[in-house]
């Protein structure tokens, strides 16, 4: 396990946030990107795989609600084909909750979809704009299920480690009388971000409030399906960057959990998905 740089790891880990993200600055580019949703789902509807796909870049990726991962437009089509194969197709609606960007050339899409007989799933679709042309890039769906509640989260409290042979990261979650979670995370014994993990009281979603020792600051909700916990973030550095990202906390064991991270930018630019982390649960001895 190699901890990233601290420029880094505020960015991977999801410990800087940005609290909201300018609308899109062109009102022809959010038409575009809901219209391409409309035909998305006239595609989806009709059961014409391969027009699904070309949504995506070529190099786009899409997460099902169950956790799998397809790279690639030609592995996205596999997919649609499979599960749109046969004479009757699902009917989709898609409903945009808002529309964000990142630049001129990147935008953040939340929404979600209901398809006939299926259940309904929240999505986040990163889109890119090429050679004058949108695409999704990444692609994440979970199951709308009923809002998580900070008791849900009860697992985490306690003391977390990961290390190699020169570095250490160490997770700290205490439960608080005023019905939240702190969190404080430790690069190599220095402290350089806290998180407080509560209900926001305005739209019931589980959510965090994040504080990083450089001066970011930020916010991310939370969504769980099975023993996977998904963690969507947006982000301000201190200089000002704004950035973003998707964390997946996959539960192992009571004592042991995946961390990892994806569709991650900064400034617009896109970054490669963070390492796969394990985090551990510290003996009780070892705990302080």
């Amino acid at each position: 396990m190699r901890v990233p740089q601290i420029s880094i790891f505020f960015i991977a880990l999801g410990l800087s946030a940005v609290f909201s993200l300018p609308v899109l600055a062109a009102d022809s580019d959010e038409t575009t990107i809901r219209k391409q949703a409309e035909d998305y789902a006239k595609a989806f509807s009709a059961g014409d795989f391969q027009t699904v796909a070309n949504f995506w870049a070529a190099d786009g990726t899409f997460t099902d609600a169950d956790g799998n991962k397809y790279s690639g437009r030609e592995s996205i089509a596999r997919y649609f084909k499979a599960i749109l194969s046969g004479s009757m197709h699902p009917s989709l609606k898609v409903k945009i909750d808002k529309i964000r960007q990142l630049n001129d050339s990147v935008a953040v899409e939340e929404g979600t979809t209901v398809a006939e007989n299926l259940s309904e799933q929240n999505y986040l679709a990163v889109h890119v704009k090429r050679d004058g042309q949108w695409f999704m890039l990444d692609v994440m769906e979970t199951n709308n299920n009923s809002k998580v509640k900070l008791s849900d989260l009860s697992w985490l409290i306690g003391d977390w480690k990961a290390e190699d042979k020169d570095n250490s990261m160490d997770v700290k979650v205490r439960e608080l009388e005023s019905k939240f979670l702190s969190v404080s995370y430790l690069v190599n014994g220095k402290l350089v971000a806290e998180e407080k993990i509560g209900i926001n009281p305005k739209n019931g979603l589980l959510t965090s409030w994040i504080f990083s020792a450089n001066g970011g600051v930020g916010t991310a909700y939370w969504v769980k399906e099975g023993n996977l916990w998904t963690k969507m973030a947006e982000s301000y550095e201190v200089s000002g960057l704004k950035s973003g990202a998707v964390y997946n906390l996959k539960v192992l064991s009571p004592d042991s959990f995946v961390w990892n991270s994806s569709s991650r930018y900064i400034a617009g630019n896109r970054l490669a998905d963070g390492k796969a982390v394990q985090m551990v649960r510290c003996a009780k001895s070892e705990a302080k």
